[in-house]
């Protein structure tokens, strides 16, 4: 087939065929889907208008038990049991019993009729006079009553007006014999209305039948007393237990000419059955609209498609067929022959490159000569580079095993040397020792002067090492600022200790790096073969060991490796794996010591002190995780749930009317020095609501006098935003009362060392006086912790301290048992 017919068909059949699958599947997608909303929609309907029917009986069962229990009701038919004979009307408990069933009639508008019934079944007070003395003794509900029952009648005619009733029937007990009955009467058109109020769609409706298939509630009051037709309700109502509620997904009822969906609910605490009906073909006839729509769309579309694969067949083929005749011009031997059709589309390109290539026919011998003589080039090229890159394979080896900065051999040839040492010695039953040395801030060189500089003095300092390592070491600059050097025989742990020593000596004297002297030293650890390990990487890893507890001890020092190092790491790993499975676990908690006002005896505020029970490790000391937790950053996720936590606990005190309480919350230096400290804060505060001025931070002195100016920069801020500051640990730091001048804290807390001998010491008594009298002349609380005895209490008294801390008054307790103690005072 030609492309002028093949192209526009195709066009038809590629738009034509998508549509038409599209209309089938928009179509079944949209008739199921109205399909579940429908059934979804009627389950709910189902479930909560039976349920609202359920908790109308219900809630009419409870206000009839109360009316039974009441005591009034109970002395009429005390009266009643004794003499059936008397006229009991008159007396008092009769009017009272009276007024009472009047009064909830005027409460409840939803109830028809209240009365009283004797063990006789005679009435002896209604709130319709026309129901006194008459008998009801053989009403089901009244049976089932003095039996001990308590239950909701069947449908009902009343025997006054013969209006539809249904009967909420209670024994009246006194002590525990049954004395009468208690029964309120509620009209059937309560149900009806509430029947009557159900929308679904156009075609849809609820009503409600009894246990034997009939209909007692009907939007349709001609249905009333009827039985129900359909044959699917009625095997529903023959199958049902009476003592099971149905509950039926929503069904489709096709017993009749017209298929239903169909929701059925047993009313709990009654023989009835609430029924849903919707009409299928009302939803099927949205689907059925989209289908016209989709269906007309897809004939104008393929018209449309039709004519367009006319118009573009032609554009298309035309100009193919006048290249096709060149060509075959051009096939024949005539390359003078050149198309004539011009555009800018691809046909006019394709047109164009045709012309192209038959000009370059015409000189393609000159341009093969030119090629040849460029490949004979390209040959002697290609030879040249292969003399040259044998001549560098040496350079390449070069590379590979030596720094490119320092000249000396890198990680890679060292790793080899020490597996050749190590195969050596395990033959010759010899020692040996690795020393790994690491430079001391060496990144301030870097971050000052500039990684030019860095450069030069990492050449400088492997110069030296250089004139000092003999035959028997191997140096190597193992990455960065660091070194290992690996001696092959040693003859005992003092050679190994005057060769750390030499090393160090390297760096007493200054480092000239482009006319500018640079101090700098070294930490240095140990590992000695085979005693630490016979493993390359164990032995290395060993020696950085020792390199980092000689970092901890104060650098520029050596420190040899033992066992107890690597039990220090365990420990320290497995601190922070119980750290982190604290967090997502939540094995964190907080507890809360109160802060008592020594004038008044009350509690005023409560300090937050984190703690962590692990599902590993068990209960935890702050000591021994809190500095972990600030080495490795995990302090800032769990100063931020401190924060959340404590701000929820301020949120249900406040509600408790616990407002005038705050809450001090302990700050670490790791917190306070982020950048988005100050953030943070508003943020959380925001977040919760909480007035900034009933929370306090604490910080230590530690914390403050590492970077005094940024900090008291930060707290000035804290303050301008309404938030207090308290000053922990005051005195047992680098405390100067001249801080105190120009640091924006609104507390100060005195250590619990000098209130440990304040009995005794006369020195510590006058340090406290001190402290106390200074910082209330400047305006500044303060909080004494760590009270434990009378005696202590009674000087801080004399002492005129704001307010004190300790176990004197309370141990860090839960939250709850704060509350405790708040009912209390």
């Amino acid at each position: 087939m030609l492309l002028k017919k093949k192209l526009p068909l195709m066009i038809v059949i590629l738009v034509s065929l998508p549509m038409i699958l599209l209309s089938i599947i928009i179509y079944n997608y949209s008739s199921q889907r109205l399909i579940n909303s429908s059934e979804t929609n009627l389950e709910q309907i189902a479930s909560v208008d039976s349920n609202n029917l359920k908790d109308i009986i219900q809630n009419q069962y409870r206000e009839t038990e109360l009316t039974a229990e009441r005591k009034d009701i109970i002395n009429i038919l005390k009266e009643r049991a004794e003499d059936y004979n008397s006229n009991i009307s008159n007396l008092p408990s009769a009017k009272s019993a009276k007024n009472d069933l009047t009064e909830k009639i005027d409460k409840f508008k939803n109830l028809q009729y209240c009365y009283i019934i004797d063990l006789h079944g005679n009435i002896i007070s209604a709130t319709d006079n026309r129901w006194d003395n008459v008998n009801v003794s053989d009403r089901q509900y009244f049976k089932n009553a003095i039996s001990g029952k308590e239950n909701v009648s069947d449908v009902l005619k009343a025997k006054i007006d013969g209006k539809l009733m249904v009967a909420f029937a209670v024994p009246v007990y006194d002590n525990s014999n049954i004395i009468g009955v208690c029964a309120d009467i509620m009209s059937m058109d309560y149900f009806q209305n509430v029947i009557s109020s159900v929308k679904i769609g156009t075609t849809g409706y609820a009503y409600i039948i009894d246990s034997e298939g009939d209909i007692i509630s009907h939007p349709d009051k001609s249905k009333i007393g009827t039985r129900i037709g359909s044959n699917f309700i009625k095997k529903l109502v023959q199958n049902s237990d009476s003592n099971k509620a149905i509950d039926k997904n929503i069904m489709i009822d096709n017993s009749g000419n017209v298929s239903n969906f169909i929701g059925v609910r047993k009313i709990e605490g009654t023989n009835w059955i609430f029924v849903v009906s919707q009409n299928v073909d009302e939803i099927n006839d949205i689907a059925k609209n989209e289908l016209y729509i989709i269906v007309f769309i897809t004939i104008i579309i393929t018209f449309n498609a039709i004519m367009i694969g006319i118009h573009m067949a032609s554009s298309i083929t035309n100009p193919i067929d006048e290249i096709i005749f060149t060509m075959e011009k051009a096939a024949k031997g005539d390359m003078y022959i050149r198309c004539t059709y011009e555009s800018k589309n691809e046909i006019g390109q394709l047109a164009h490159n045709f012309n192209s290539m038959i000009n370059k026919l015409n000189n393609s011998y000159e341009e093969l000569s030119e090629v040849y003589e460029e490949l004979s080039a390209t040959e002697e090229e290609l030879r040249e580079q292969y003399n040259q890159l044998v001549k560098s394979t040496g350079k390449v080896e070069q590379l590979a095993y030596y720094d490119m900065l320092t000249g000396i051999p890198n990680r890679s040839n060292f790793v080899i040397k020490l597996e050749e040492t190590l195969k050596d010695i395990k033959e010759s039953s010899c020692s040996g020792a690795i020393l790994f040395v690491d430079l001391d801030d060496f990144k301030k060189v870097n971050d000052s002067l500039g990684h030019e500089a860095g450069d030069l003095l990492l050449k400088a300092i492997s110069e030296r090492f250089n004139e000092i390592i003999d035959n028997n070491d191997f140096i190597s600059r193992f990455g960065g600022d660091e070194f290992v050097i690996l001696r092959k025989q040693i003859n005992g742990k003092d050679e190994i200790e005057e060769l750390a020593k030499v090393l160090l000596n390297i760096f007493n004297s200054f480092f000239c790096l482009d006319n500018k002297q640079v101090f700098i030293s070294a930490s240095i650890g140990i590992s000695v073969f085979p005693k630490d390990g016979i493993v390359g990487s164990s032995i290395l890893k060993n020696a950085d060991t020792a390199m980092y507890r000689a970092k901890e001890r104060g650098k520029n020092n050596y420190q040899f490796y033992d066992e107890e190092m690597s039990y220090d790491i365990i420990k320290y790993m497995t601190f922070e794996r119980v750290l982190r499975n604290g967090l997502r676990d939540n094995e964190f908690y907080i507890d809360y010591q109160p802060q008592v006002e020594l004038k008044t005896g009350k509690i005023v505020g409560v300090e937050a002190l984190l703690r962590l029970k692990s599902g590993e490790m068990g209960f935890v000391s702050p000591v021994d995780f809190i500095p972990v937790a600030e080495k490795t950053g995990l302090i800032l996720p769990i100063g931020d749930w401190i924060i959340r936590e404590t701000f929820k606990q301020k949120i249900h005190w406040n509600n408790k009317g616990y407002d005038f309480l705050r809450i001090a919350i302990n700050i670490s230096a790791v917190q306070i020095n982020q950048t988005d400290f100050l953030i943070k804060m508003k943020n959380f505060i925001e977040e919760y609501k909480i007035k900034p001025n009933e929370i306090e931070i604490e910080i230590t002195e530690s914390i403050l006098m590492k970077s005094l100016d940024t900090n008291v920069s930060i707290l000035k801020e804290l303050r301008n935003m309404g938030i207090k500051t308290s000053l922990d640990d005051f005195g047992t730091g680098f405390s100067s009362l001249n801080y105190l001048r120009v640091i924006p804290i609104d507390t100060l807390k005195i250590d619990k060392s000098f209130i440990d001998d304040i009995c005794i010491n006369e020195n510590q008594q006058a340090i406290v006086d001190s402290i106390i009298v200074m910082a209330h002349k400047m305006g500044i609380k303060v909080v004494a912790e760590g009270i434990e005895t009378k005696e202590q209490l009674n000087i801080l008294k004399e002492k005129d301290c704001d307010m004190i801390q300790g176990y004197i008054f309370s141990k860090p307790v839960a939250s709850r048992t704060i509350e405790k103690l708040l009912n209390r005072q």
